[in-house]
Parts: structure tokens; sequence; C-alpha cells
């Protein structure tokens, strides 16, 4: 078993499924000894938490992205490197493809710059693995409704969601097969948190 941090990321549109994902992911971690922390964007530290709450109320396109990543750059420095640091396994749900597809797509706010100012505050800090959840737009807010206090991003109405979910598409098509990993999340629970550990737990033995 390897020693060394690594740094899993759940991604996808909102009633994907990822939180459910990640919490699973962890027990079967504890359930086989490994060390790891499970977060979420924007969260994990109370700078971040702070800004989570102000996420829920309506803020400029720039505002929001830049709340988002000072977000980030919190949890990073204060939870993430110290985590991978120990050797720890790090789930978190969210991180920099959330940006780049709600606030860059659905936004419509520039890319490159949001990846440039990303980049920055990420300096060397890649994820190891990206697991995208997907789920049909319509049947992911179906699965939100009723939901209390989103991320005014969440509840915004469908075609921002579905130019979110055009933006993750790209994403996929231009990043490494290696890294990122398409989920079908639309089946029974139980069988997505099997087929990501089938794909989690060999990696963690490299």
């Amino acid at each position: 078993m390897s020693n060394e941090g690594f740094f899993i990321v759940f991604e996808g549109g909102e009633g994907a499924g990822k939180s459910t994902l990640t919490e699973a992911i962890g027990k079967r971690l504890k359930n086989s000894g490994r060390s790891f922390v499970v977060i979420r964007e924007p969260g994990g530290t109370p700078v971040a938490e702070t800004l989570r709450e102000i996420l829920k109320t309506p803020l400029t396109p720039w505002g929001e992205a830049l709340a988002f990543l000072t977000a980030r750059s919190d949890l990073i420095e204060k939870v993430i490197r110290p985590a991978l640091k120990r050797g720890d396994v790090v789930l978190c749900d969210r991180f920099s493809p959330s940006t780049f597809a709600y606030q860059g797509y659905g936004r419509n706010l520039d890319l490159k710059l949001l990846k440039k100012i990303d980049s920055v505050i990420r300096e060397d800090l890649e994820p190891d693995l990206i697991i995208f959840c997907d789920v049909p737009v319509s049947d992911g807010l179906a699965r939100k409704a009723g939901e209390n206090d989103p991320i005014v991003t969440g509840s915004e109405k469908e075609e921002f969601h579905r130019r979110v979910y055009s933006g993750y598409q790209d994403l996929l098509s231009n990043s490494s097969e290696k890294k990122w990993k398409r989920i079908d999340a639309t089946k029974p629970p139980a069988e997505v948190v099997e087929e990501v550990w089938s794909i989690v737990e060999p990696m963690l033995r490299l």
C-alpha cells in the first residue's frame, strides 16, 4: 500500500450524487485502514464555510467566481496540502473543474482567465483522479428539488445547467483519460460505489 498522499476529486452537475459517493468511498477507505479526509467546495475551513454562506446570496458573476477561488485557496493551504503531506487520501466534493464548468461555461466568464487565476492558486497541486458523475440535467435537477438553502448556482434555471453540462463535456474531451473517469451516475447508488471503488482501490496500491 502506498504511503504517499492521493488526491481524488468528485465532479458533476446538480443531483449527480457526488456527496453520497464521496462519503461512501470514505467508508471503504476507513475499512481498508487507509487514512483519509473528506472535504467539499466551498468549505472545509472557517473562512471557506463563511464564503459558502455568502454564496447563497446573488453576487456578480466575477464576485461569485472570486468567492469560490478564495475559498479554494484557503482549503488548499490549510487542509489539502497538509493532508497529502501526511500521506492521506483526500476526497474532495468539487474542485477546479466546477469553477470552469459553472462560472466559465454557466456564467460565460473568460475561461482562459479563470484557468489562469486558478492555476496561480493551485501552484503545482493537481488531482490524481477526477470522477465525473454523469447524470442528465433534467434528472439531476429533479433529484435536487426541494433542497434547502442551496448555493445560488444550484438553483439556476435549466438553461444554465445545460451550459454547465456542456462545459463538463468539453473538459472531459480535452483532458487525460487516465485522470478523468466518467461514471454513469443514473445507476443504483450501490453499483456506482462499486464501480468507483474498482477504479480507486487499484490506484492506491500503485
